[in-house]
């Protein structure tokens, strides 16, 4: 596939691929996809619901790219403070999605969607963050719990390699 250029164009040969053609954002695909395989709700209420909880997720992911950004250690020190205070502040409104969904583990209705697994993955970075995290939040740690007893997560989950993220 030619690519576009000249200086105002951009390439996307590194960005995701779907079906042998270049996407520009990997969250595209992913919502593709899960609307695809039946993981974004059934009809716009619950699509919202799960764009809702995904999107908390996202403000608290730009929180935590701070810590990426931070140079020195002192710099460093104030951004774990705030990312802490984010983490409560976003964990909380995560929380009471989850209650106001009947506290049954999932973001939507009775079944996985998307939003459950997209929560799941930000949680187990908490966990290299605040470990005990799940101590104040026990909905989304039933989530986290949930999510990962999933046979095909589960085994998954035991083999993949460790990495930074």
């Amino acid at each position: 596939m030619a690519q576009p250029q000249g200086p105002n164009q951009v390439q996307l040969s590194a960005n995701p691929h779907l079906g042998g053609k270049n996407y520009g954002q990997s969250m595209a695909i992913a919502a593709f996809l899960a609307r695809e395989f039946g993981l974004y709700g059934k009809g716009n209420v619950e699509a919202m619901r799960v764009d809702e909880a995904i999107n908390v997720c996202l403000d608290f992911q730009k929180s935590m790219m701070q810590l990426f950004h931070a140079k020195d250690d002192e710099k460093k020190a104030e951004v774990m403070k705030t990312v802490g205070e984010d983490l409560v502040k976003y964990f909380t409104m995560l929380e009471n999605l989850l209650k106001e969904n009947g506290s049954n583990g999932f973001f939507v209705g009775s079944k996985l969607t998307w939003a459950d697994l997209f929560v799941f993955d930000h949680l187990e970075r908490a966990d290299k963050f605040k470990e005990d995290w799940g101590t104040s939040f026990p909905e989304l740690k039933k989530l986290k719990s949930k999510v990962e007893s999933i046979p095909a997560i589960k085994k998954y989950l035991s083999s993949r390699p460790v990495t930074a993220f």
